[in-house]
């Protein structure tokens, strides 16, 4: 049978097991799938330094992703200072979020942030829910 990691469920036993992935390297990984809240894609992992381009090419197949372990952020009860920790937030995105927010009152969709810069790498960490927390 065949290796496979799941990215958002491995921990740093499983990771270890990949050719080119350590013990160092395997709690970098984790730390960032904390700091993202979770992988929405394998070519993520190519985003955290130390980490061989060539891993993500020679585990082609070995790596899943279980986007329901993926943890969303509010973008209508969130403040800048909790958005912008997240890794693919800028400062002035969420400040633009927030802004946008106060003055126009509640999102009803992810769309209404179309064009903000960095927006499109954000958009699998947002959500416009008010009622139910999504993970």
């Amino acid at each position: 049978v065949p290796l496979i990691v799941d990215l958002n469920r491995a921990d740093t036993a499983e990771l270890m097991q990949i050719r080119g992935i350590g013990r160092y390297l395997a709690g970098r990984i984790i730390d960032y799938r904390r700091q993202l809240g979770g992988f929405v894609d394998a070519a993520q992992i190519l985003e955290i330094t130390g980490l061989d381009n060539n891993i993500l090419v020679e585990s082609e197949g070995i790596f899943s992703i279980d986007k329901s372990m993926v943890k969303t952020i509010s973008i209508n009860n969130t403040g800048v200072e909790q958005l912008r920790r997240h890794p693919y937030i800028s400062f002035y995105l969420a400040k633009e979020i927030v802004e946008r927010r106060r003055v126009k009152g509640d999102y009803t969709d992810l769309k209404q942030l179309a064009g903000l810069p960095s927006y499109e790498k954000a958009s699998p960490y947002l959500h416009h829910y008010l009622s139910v927390e999504k993970k």
